[in-house]
């Protein structure tokens, strides 16, 4: 999975979450397939949350709930619809569920291919996948995330 639909969607939960709320990113293997394995990235925050009437909208070009906070970041409004064109270019789906005031949850389903290469090639060397109760992959947990680093996604 490209590394900047991670990289956006928390760096807006950084954003909207204040001091001492929390942000979690929690990777999980949902299937394999031959040479190929299914991940669900979640990531929760405690932030400001948005109004139900604003979820429709935030995958549009140029939507921003409140532009007087964006402003001080900079933001254009392209962030999440860039985000969700590239999930889908990769056959993935990306959702929002939020509350205000109590925060939001990003869930983004790709299938990616496995990589080709292991700990022992020297290459990549970085976590292993972990199933969601904590214990390592019965494999070798490594992903190929499509990106310059054979194991980008690992």
């Amino acid at each position: 999975m490209p590394k900047q639909v991670l990289i956006n969607i928390l760096s807006n939960a950084v954003k909207f979450t204040n001091p001492p709320g929390k942000i979690t990113l929690t990777v999980e293997r949902t299937a394999v397939f031959e040479d190929q394995s299914t991940l669900r990235f979640v990531i929760r925050d405690t932030g400001i949350g948005m109004n139900p009437e604003f979820i429709p909208r935030i995958f549009d070009t140029f939507t921003q709930e409140d532009s007087s906070r964006n402003s001080k970041y900079g933001s254009t409004g392209l962030g999440m619809a860039i985000a969700k064109s590239i999930v889908e270019l990769m056959n993935g789906t990306i959702s929002v569920s939020s509350e205000k005031g109590v925060g939001t949850e990003f869930t983004v389903v790709v299938t990616l291919q496995n990589s080709r290469h292991s700990y022992e090639d020297g290459i990549g060397a970085g976590p292993v996948f972990r199933r969601a109760d904590g214990y390592p992959d019965a494999g070798d947990g490594r992903l190929y995330g499509g990106e310059n680093d054979p194991c980008a996604a690992g």
